[in-house]
């Protein structure tokens, strides 16, 4: 007999939950991204609601009200107080959302390895179809979320290609410690060949810091061996003369097919003058910015969604170009919240080396290795307002955690 409650159990939730994510990483169209946090809103509160006494964790969230409290404050200020409602309140409403996205799943009492397995199997069984979609269908030799299920008119969104090579770093961390695994290793084939074909030089960087870290970490030599391997061939594009040539000739293509201008540039893998503050390149503008926002607004910043606004790009008949993104979590955090948004958002963030420090001996390099790709990732591309940061963050708060339970190592 069918019963209401079976729709909301555990093993119905990670599904649900799992769908929700994968929405999110491909950037998948077929519903809008508003009505899909409504449901998952709606669903999860009913699943607290029926599962209520079987959560044990309430009083654990503790590490949550700084920022929480921190944000409604900040947001009634904004929008009560000193009306500006310039700034976009769909921000606000983002990232209360994620508050809460980490709040249900910090209050499961079970472990993750099922959906990581799942997240990976599934992730990998999608790229594997933009591969076909893009190289076989579109002819075109790179990738990004934009395109998936849109064959006819690939309308690309250069940017999403960076939020996709850094996801998929972050889960090959899920998998590196167990290349023992056939699965394991040909999901590390499948996720190196993506960041790969992102021509992502955030996703390439990280890639690399990837293979390093783990090839010292690793102590089964033969994953050591094969960790190098892959750190020696994915390091060509700097050494290789032939390699790094396709490398640029790409990103030209993909910059002239796409966005129809590159500023008199041409594209580079690396160059020590992105420190310059003269650069033009928006990305290393972006620190400089922040911290000249930083002297005048340094404890409280300008606001949820201030970054957008009040950097945004205008054409020559000032109409609105661009809403520019700082392609960092952090320094969004400094510029729209401030040093003290910073010090609530680290107070969240610092179980996660508790996680570290209270580990099983065999667990501390894994965790270790997450935290550093994390806190990495999160210096290359602002996630503040998605989901999978939380998701992360969420996931990676107790050593008791089987997302890290790999071998002995």
């Amino acid at each position: 007999m069918f019963d209401l409650k079976d729709l909301f159990s555990e093993k119905v939730f990670q599904y649900t939950l799992l769908v929700f994510l994968i929405f999110f990483i491909f950037n998948v169209q077929i519903i809008n991204k508003i009505y899909l946090g409504i449901f998952f809103t709606i669903y999860s509160s009913i699943y607290i609601f029926i599962n209520f006494f079987e959560l044990k964790h309430f009083k654990k969230l503790w590490v949550l009200l700084p920022l929480l409290v921190y944000l409604i404050a900040y947001t009634v200020y904004e929008y009560l107080v000193i009306s500006d409602f310039k700034l976009d309140i769909k921000n606000s409403l983002e990232i209360f959302f994620n508050l809460f996205f980490f709040s249900v799943i910090y209050l499961q009492n079970n472990n993750w390895i099922n959906i990581y397995k799942n997240i990976n199997f599934y992730v990998s069984l999608i790229i594997l179809y933009i591969f076909i979609q893009n190289f076989i269908f579109l002819e075109n030799f790179f990738i990004t979320t934009d395109i998936i299920f849109n064959l006819s008119d690939p309308n690309y969104n250069l940017a999403s290609k960076n939020f996709l090579a850094i996801i998929l770093n972050i889960l090959l961390v899920t998998i590196i410690f167990n290349l023992n695994s056939k699965k394991n290793f040909i999901i590390l084939v499948i996720y190196t060949t993506a960041i790969i074909l992102t021509f992502s030089r955030t996703g390439l960087y990280l890639l690399l810091a990837n293979f390093f870290i783990s090839s010292i970490l690793v102590k089964d030599n033969k994953i050591k061996i094969v960790l190098f391997i892959f750190l020696v061939f994915s390091s060509s594009f700097f050494w290789n003369e032939k390699i790094r040539s396709l490398y640029i000739e790409n990103k030209k293509n993909i910059i002239f097919n796409y966005t129809k201008a590159n500023d008199g540039h041409n594209p580079t893998i690396f160059n020590f003058s992105w420190f310059n503050k003269k650069t033009k390149s928006f990305r290393s503008q972006y620190y400089f910015i922040t911290f000249e926002n930083l002297k005048n607004k340094p404890f409280f910043g300008s606001g949820l969604g201030s970054f957008k606004i009040n950097n945004k790009l205008l054409d020559d008949n000032y109409k609105v170009k661009r809403l520019p993104d700082p392609h960092s979590t952090i320094l969004l955090i400094l510029y729209e919240l401030g040093i003290l948004g910073l010090l609530f958002f680290i107070i969240l963030f610092k179980k996660c080396i508790f996680s570290i420090l209270n580990s099983k001996q065999e667990l501390v390099y894994p965790n270790l290795h997450f935290l550093i790709i994390l806190v990495l990732s999160s210096l290359f591309i602002n996630m503040f307002y998605s989901p999978f940061l939380w998701f992360l963050i969420a996931t990676s708060y107790s050593h008791k955690n089987e997302q890290y339970s790999y071998p002995k190592i």
